[in-house]
């Protein structure tokens, strides 16, 4: 082959494999911060709706605590009544 007769030319085919090598890798590095990058925004999103739904939990939880706490007086009040009617 061509390359094989001259040096200058195999040198050169040489360093376009290299530099082509390098691309290369450089792209699979790139890939890879993007999967990575991908990621972190995935785990943060869930993480946020997480916490969203946990806040809204507890704000559930305590809704429902008040309303079983007004519904405590009321039957107090009947049965202290009641009592006095017996």
């Amino acid at each position: 082959m061509l390359a094989q007769k001259d040096d200058s030319i195999k040198e050169a085919a040489e360093t376009v494999y290299e530099i082509s090598q390098d691309r290369m890798i450089q792209g699979q590095i790139w890939a890879r911060q993007d999967y990575y990058r991908a990621q972190r925004a995935n785990k943060k999103f869930y993480e946020d709706q997480i916490a969203e739904r946990d806040a809204a939990l507890a704000q559930k939880d305590a809704l429902i605590e008040q309303k079983n706490v007004m519904t405590e007086q009321p039957d107090a009040e009947i049965a202290r009544l009641q009592r006095t009617i017996e």
